[in-house]
């Protein structure tokens, strides 16, 4: 598989040279199960397998190689979740499934998706000049966050961290206008990366799984920023607080307070911008919201 031997070295310290099998050896025990096999962009497949004998699993999309984590409550029952970026060209996607076994044996699988158009929005905002173009003092620093934000994402942590069903930021919260496309001040800019929700300015804002905060910072357009690594390349994002109570490096565990709704950096008004990334990839986060891992 292209790609597979180095996703072991980013962390998981595995080596694998896989053969697909001939038709008929593949272990008829062996159960994949997906989500959705024709998702579109922005959302999430999830991939499971059922096997008491797995000892390891990684399913690849393009040059990117996803693996498999432990099901929190099935034993026997490994996950991978497959993200499609809400700009991925809709078409085929094959994905190749590498699986090693206790025994020692491998065996590789192809599944195949295909990816349909996301079903977008359009709206037209109207903010401050500053806010659209940058005075040119502020260019540099836009650019060096830019730059840092690239690489966070970037980086996979070899160990999943969440403990449970990912859960909404705050009660009654109904994000939206992911994908949207916007028009600020006339000109057109880059599709909208999450969700949107208003609220009462000082409105709590917890975490939505277990991880590290690998950012906690006043950002230009973001505002005050909140990400949080749950591993194996998977974040959440909180942006616009008011104010956040964590720092980097910080283990925040699933629903700990992390700060409170704001309207800092870009924005028209309170509400708190949740974001998510699997690999770098934009998804929709009411999909994270939606996932079970009973």
């Amino acid at each position: 598989m292209k790609g597979f031997d180095s996703f072991w070295e980013i962390g998981i310290g595995l080596w694998l040279t896989l053969a697909v099998s001939p038709p008929g050896t593949g272990n008829p025990g062996l159960q994949v199960t997906v989500s959705n096999s024709s998702p579109r962009q922005g959302e999430i497949v999830v991939l499971r397998l059922n096997d008491a004998g797995v000892s390891r699993a990684a399913v690849s999309k393009r040059e990117k190689n996803l693996p498999f984590f432990p099901s929190l409550t099935r034993k026997g029952e490994w996950l991978a979740l497959v993200p499609f970026d809400l700009e991925d060209p809709p078409g085929d996607y094959r994905q190749d499934l590498a699986v090693v076994f206790s025994s020692g044996r491998e065996e590789r699988r192809e599944i195949a998706l295909r990816l349909e158009p996301g079903q977008f929005g359009r709206r037209e905002l109207h903010l401050p000049a500053g806010m659209v173009h940058p005075p040119a003092s502020k260019r540099a620093r836009i650019a060096a966050e830019r730059a840092l934000l690239e690489e966070v994402f970037r980086k996979v942590s070899p160990q999943i961290k969440i403990t449970g069903r990912f859960l909404s930021p705050f009660p009654g919260f109904q994000g939206v206008a992911f994908g949207e496309e916007r028009i600020l001040n006339g000109e057109r800019r880059s599709p909208h990366g999450g969700v949107d929700c208003p609220a009462r300015e000082g409105t709590t804002v917890a975490a939505s799984d277990s991880g590290t905060v690998v950012l906690a910072r006043e950002l230009y357009f973001e505002g005050n920023t909140v990400i949080i690594d749950h591993g194996l390349g998977i974040y959440t994002m909180y942006l616009h607080l008011k104010s956040f109570q964590v720092s980097e490096g910080y283990e925040v565990r699933r629903g700990e307070v992390i700060g409170w709704v704001g309207h800092t950096g870009r924005g028209t008004g309170p509400h708190l911008h949740f974001g998510a990334r699997i690999l770098g990839e934009r998804v929709d986060p009411n999909q994270l919201l939606g996932l079970s891992f009973d």
